[in-house]
């Protein structure tokens, strides 16, 4: 007996059915030449070539669903009606479809073309999940404001309301941790229930009582025993095997899996032998506004419906077929077509001083190299490490800076100063120019950070000086993230 009786390729039904009846498929060679290799081909008929296979194994092998057995199991909701779809807001479908003309920027071709649009790809999962997780800090954002930016955030809100009203429990699946940390901080905010994450972080054997963090068991345990409304956070990877949370009968796939048959294990968890009441599936969707439209008139899908119509497509394949698992997964190919073709009609909003404030930090120093661009100079973006103290190098007859960019909730102190002084030989060394020093930050600097500035001869721009900057040059989110991509790997 088994579950996934072919998990990796079909080869894996030849190896059972080799040692329950020796010789019935013939041997491996011939058998994944007649089967196996055809799954390469995209125009082969998956459905009549596993059809064949299932005909001659014939009466060896018999499929029994969850249904079929269990038919003490209560109902599960999981149809049309769980993809509830949401429109856009403005701030969250303007980000889209700026990524989508940076997917089509017709000044790349080849190898850099298709890594654009795989980064684009990765990107509009997330933007479709919150247009901030991109490139700005969540913590630094209030809920309210959080809610109303994403379509599919307000919508899992109003899902939980719904849930809560009823006293009972609702697992929320995220892949990403910064998704889960901005669903865990919503949730507490305004339900007042401080929600648990399972990821990969999570321990899977069991803790010592005086620790703080809990395994997984000990974790969904604590979850079961509380009384009424409550939700736990879980990655669909972490929970994919041997985790039962039979209490929750509530199932939110925020972020789909791109594997129809992980997801299924997923909403297993709480759809399973001891579930005693209906569990309901949702699939919270961002959506396009009714007048966007291609050119036959036909209302243009989102990476939300098309990765849905994809999964769907995937799901019935693989419950009428012997389909192996892990090739049920979407690839990106299959995404691409679909998702760039969308026309692109966007104005790009200028970056404020406070949207500075909120970038990540590596996309903080690339507004920096956006400002000296905007000024004519030759601008090189310092790699992610190693940087030997310069974030900046920004070049322009003989008016050279090495520029170190602080963002910063305090006072930038002495170290911002000796690091880009110590740097300053390395880099008249490797560009073969002499450098004036500047510190920029979104802050203010320390009394004695100011001193040693003075003291070694490097120029300071304060807060102030940096939001007279974004005034004069007008950089947006597009900007710097074709500065971003020009990052040097190494210097």
């Amino acid at each position: 007996m088994t579950g996934t009786p072919v998990e990796n390729t079909l080869v894996d039904i030849w190896c059972i059915m080799d040692f329950v009846v020796p010789g019935l498929l013939g041997n491996a060679k011939d058998f994944a030449k007649e089967y196996q290799t055809p799954l390469k081909d995209e125009s082969t008929d998956v459905k009549a070539l596993t059809e064949r296979l299932r005909n001659k194994i014939g009466i060896f092998i018999k499929r029994r669903l969850k249904s079929d057995v269990a038919k003490d199991l209560p109902k599960k909701y999981d149809n049309e009606n769980s993809r509830i779809k949401s429109t856009m807001p403005p701030t969250q479908l303007n980000r889209y479809l700026q990524e989508i003309e940076l997917a089509n920027d017709t000044n790349l071709d080849g190898v850099d073309a298709r890594n654009q649009k795989l980064k684009s790809l990765w990107a509009l999962r997330d933007i479709s999940d919150h247009p901030y997780l991109l490139e700005s800090q969540i913590s630094n954002f209030p809920t309210v404001e959080l809610i109303e930016s994403s379509a599919k955030l307000n919508t899992t809100v109003g899902i939980l309301a719904e849930i809560e009203a009823k006293n009972e429990k609702a697992i929320l699946f995220a892949d990403r941790k910064a998704t889960q940390k901005m669903l865990q901080k919503v949730i507490y905010d305004t339900f007042r229930v401080s929600p648990s994450i399972i990821n990969g972080d999570t321990p899977t054997k069991k803790q010592d009582e005086s620790k703080q963090t809990l395994s997984r068991q000990q974790t969904i345990d604590r979850f079961q025993s509380e009384e009424g409304f409550n939700v736990i956070i879980m990655s669909p990877l972490a929970a994919g095997v041997g985790l039962n949370v039979i209490k929750a009968n509530h199932i939110i796939h925020y972020t789909r899996h791109w594997n129809p048959a992980k997801e299924e294990q997923a909403t297993d968890r709480a759809y399973r032998i001891g579930q005693e009441k209906d569990v309901f599936v949702y699939y919270p969707m961002a959506v396009f506004p009714e007048d966007m439209k291609d050119e036959e008139g036909n209302r243009l899908k989102s990476f939300d419906e098309v990765l849905d119509s994809l999964l769907a497509y995937r799901k019935n394949l693989a419950a009428s077929t012997l389909f192996p698992t892990e090739q049920a997964e979407i690839t990106p190919d299959e995404l691409f077509g679909n998702i760039f073709g969308t026309k692109t009609e966007i104005k790009h909003k200028t970056l404020s001083l406070t949207d500075i404030d909120r970038l990540h930090p590596n996309l903080f120093e690339a507004s920096i190299a956006s400002l000296y661009k905007g000024q004519g100079f030759e601008v090189y973006l310092t790699p992610y490490s190693n940087d030997k103290g310069v974030d900046v190098v920004a070049l322009k007859n003989g008016e050279n800076y090495l520029i170190q960019a602080k963002q910063t909730k305090s006072l930038v102190g002495n170290d911002a100063i000796q690091e880009i002084c110590t740097a300053k030989n390395y880099y008249e060394a490797k560009f073969k120019e002499k450098f004036k020093l500047l510190t920029i930050t979104n802050n203010n600097y320390t009394p004695t950070a100011v001193l040693l500035a003075g003291a070694n001869d490097v120029k300071l721009l304060h807060r102030a000086e940096l939001e007279k900057l974004l005034k004069e040059q007008r950089i947006t989110t597009k900007d710097i993230h074709k500065m971003d991509l020009q990052r040097l790997t190494k210097i």
